[in-house]
């Protein structure tokens, strides 16, 4: 299994990033009282990766999102 099937497993599907510098993960939030999306974005350049929603809030995350990360970070060659 690669990291883009352990995002999509938790919901997270890849979107195109503000720049091709950009790889970004995001899910659709479930609950319609709340405007946001949940987002993982990796730098590629800086060699950093972000946990934000769509608004650049951070927020709480489990063990899952941080699995898939770590895939992706393997993936990536930054580990």
């Amino acid at each position: 299994m690669n990291a883009k099937q352990l995002f999509e497993q938790i919901g997270f599907v890849l979107t195109q990033g503000a720049s091709d510098q950009e790889l970004v993960y995001e899910k659709k939030n479930a609950n319609p009282n709340e405007g946001w999306n949940f987002r993982v974005v990796f730098y590629l350049n800086d060699q950093l990766f972000s946990i934000r929603d769509d608004w650049g809030d951070s927020y709480k995350t489990d063990v899952k999102v941080l699995e898939a990360i770590v895939y992706q970070i393997k993936e990536l060659g930054w580990l």
